[in-house]
């Protein structure tokens, strides 16, 4: 099983630091903490927790088993769109609302691709919509740093969209992990920001999405002492926490 150490100020933070080398959730791991010590009364010295976190067996299994994880998001996305091809023909000709219609899409691209899981429209306005998904092959269509589920997002609201003049928002998430992703990331961002303020050294996140830059930036906005840019293009592109001058 896969597994890394990883230190920080605290217990919090120190496993978002491995969860993020490990490119998992917190529900499929197992912490273990190595050292946890403070400085004399709270004021000498520095708090130090250094933990051990283990990829639990059954979230490995899965994330090894094959055919059952698009590898990336281009190929969850072709995935989803051969299945899609069929859901826009059973699809009524009239135009839907957006909520009502991306729900029936989704579902129909669940079925043919052969998946156990239900799409539940959770809240509808004339601007977006945001769909659930339950069942018991959730978990595979949350896919590695949530590319799967973005792959059925992209599909949905394309084809949700498909008549609309002004195209409207689709969110499909799943085990709330759109939530507890951007919890990670703000944890991340002030960890990393806490470093930045004390070495005084840039910190460069690379590997992160458009949305998931975004949260960085906003978590950021007002921290004393930093500032954040991204650079780089497409796929290098990278997002840096400086010292703030």
């Amino acid at each position: 099983m896969r597994s890394v150490e990883a230190s920080g100020k605290t217990v919090e933070e120190a496993v978002a630091a491995a969860l993020e080398q490990l490119g998992v959730s917190e529900d499929q791991v197992e912490t273990e903490i190595l050292e946890e010590s403070h400085g004399f009364l709270g004021i000498l010295g520095r708090n130090v927790v250094r933990v051990r976190v283990t990829v639990k067996e059954e979230a490995e299994a899965e994330r090894e088993a094959p055919g059952t994880e698009p590898a990336s998001v281009a190929e969850a996305e072709v995935e989803a769109a051969e299945a899609a091809a069929e859901a826009v023909a059973a699809l009524p000709e009239e135009e839907d609302e957006l909520g009502p219609t991306a729900q029936a899409v989704l579902q129909r691209i669940l079925a043919l691709m052969g998946v156990n899981a239900q799409a539940l429209l959770k809240s509808s306005t004339p601007e977006q919509a945001v769909i659930e998904l339950s069942g018991a092959d959730v978990a595979l269509l949350i896919g590695r740093h949530g590319d799967t589920l973005d792959g059925l997002q992209r599909a949905t609201a394309l084809i949700a969209n498909r008549k609309s003049q002004q195209k409207k928002r689709v969110v499909v998430d799943a085990e709330d992990y759109r939530e507890r992703r951007e919890k990670m990331l703000t944890n991340l961002a002030k960890a990393n920001a806490k470093k930045v303020r004390e070495s005084r050294r840039e910190a460069v996140l690379p590997d992160l999405k458009p949305y998931e830059r975004r949260i960085i930036h906003m978590a950021l906005v007002g921290e004393p002492g930093v500032s954040t840019y991204s650079e780089g293009e497409g796929r290098r592109r990278k997002l840096v926490i400086s010292p703030a001058d």
